[in-house]
């Protein structure tokens, strides 16, 4: 039996002995991981009508097998096509059938490859539907994944209308915040954030709050702003230059200000900011 699947939209499966082939068009809310273990869950029904004494299915869904694999009282945010197919491979089981599971490398080197994803893409256009609940988790993921493109598209047109520090730095929406994917201090996220805002114990933006009389640097007498500090303060000469070569080491096209720095996203770039906060011991 072969097993295939076609982005969120399809679930075909095929038996090479008997020439067997079913498609199905899943809704859109359906996530591969549930399309996946729908497939395997039609294929076992549809073989259950037969007198196998083992079936074997090949799928390339490691996530679904593995879940097959566990045991214990079901989770209210499971699958519940995990559980249908359990119940069914255990009422085979009693039967005197063996219904094993394998993993295959995306049906990579195996025969009739060529014709499963033939069939996946059929599916797409099928008349055939199957008609099933969308579960909770796939009703959350489906709903972030409409905010976040209604975000997006709300965004998008907030920034062509109004050009501020904002819509520079963050021209598209994230799906996870930047320092997601690092391990950082709390302190190393809290100083990159001021720096993104803008809003930091520097000069300019204690002047714009009030706080000083002022927005001069008191060693440059200039407009002391973010760019001033890491690029133009006579007093951070040395700390600069080595930010400098850190920023070229990182292949960063020139010229230079903070905005555009900050709206790469660079990990490494965040890593050269605060390598010259520490080193000129400056706390914003």
């Amino acid at each position: 039996m072969r097993l295939n699947l076609q982005m969120e939209l399809d679930a075909p499966f095929f038996i090479p002995s008997g020439h067997i082939e079913k498609k199905f068009k899943l809704k859109l809310e359906t996530s591969i991981y549930t399309a996946e273990a729908i497939a395997i869950y039609e294929a076992l029904l549809y073989v259950a009508e037969f007198d196998f004494a083992h079936i074997i299915i090949l799928s390339d869904s490691l996530a679904v097998l593995k879940s097959l694999g566990k045991y214990g009282p079901p989770n209210i945010q499971d699958c519940p096509y995990i559980y249908k197919i359990k119940h069914i491979k255990q009422n085979l089981l009693t039967k005197g059938i063996n219904v094993h599971f394998i993993w295959i490398k995306a049906h990579a080197g195996f025969e009739h490859n060529e014709y499963v994803d033939l069939l996946a893409k059929e599916s797409v256009s099928s008349d055939t539907s199957i008609l099933h609940k969308i579960t909770l988790t796939d009703s959350i993921i489906s709903f972030k994944l409409t905010l976040h493109r209604e975000w997006s598209y709300q965004w998008k047109d907030y920034s062509f209308v109004n050009q501020n520090r904002y819509s520079l730095i963050q021209p598209d929406i994230p799906k996870f915040p930047w320092y997601k994917s690092c391990r950082a201090s709390r302190k190393y996220i809290t100083s990159i954030i001021r720096v993104r805002f803008g809003h930091a114990c520097y000069p300019k933006h204690l002047f714009k709050i009030q706080v000083l009389d002022n927005d001069k640097c008191e060693h440059c007498e200039e407009e002391s702003d973010l760019d001033h500090i890491f690029f133009g303060c006579s007093k951070n000469t040395i700390y600069s230059s080595k930010l400098i070569n850190d920023l070229l080491k990182c292949k960063v096209a020139t010229p230079w200000n903070i905005l555009y720095l900050l709206s790469l996203g660079s990990v490494d770039v965040y890593n050269s900011l605060i390598n010259f906060l520490k080193d000129s011991k400056l706390s914003l």
